[in-house]
């Protein structure tokens, strides 16, 4: 029941980031396919093996795209994940939402 509960709430941030932030969550997640690819860590290496088993894969449509680097790397990147951090800061700002919720 907490599980479903955590779930509902991270769904609801997830639309509050996007209706905040003015970018669709799909956009989010190909940023997020493309940082995967793009770095190195162990995250992204498991990511990648993982890839290999699946029918579909974005790699080359998202290697060609050059303004998916500038939207996607870097500190100050417009679609970056959403941290806890700005969890936090969405619950704190859209606090009548949740009591709603």
């Amino acid at each position: 029941l907490f599980l479903l509960f955590g779930l509902f709430v991270r769904q609801l941030l997830v639309v509050i980031h996007a209706v905040d932030s003015l970018v669709l969550p799909a956009a989010r997640d190909l940023c997020t396919e493309y940082q995967l690819n793009a770095e190195n860590t162990m995250t992204a290496k498991f990511w990648r093996l993982f890839q290999r088993c699946m029918l579909v894969s974005f790699e080359d449509q998202l290697d060609d795209r050059m303004d998916m680097q500038q939207s996607c790397l870097g500190a100050d990147a417009p679609l970056k994940r959403m941290t806890l951090t700005k969890m936090l800061e969405l619950a704190r700002q859209y606090s009548y939402v949740f009591v709603i919720f």
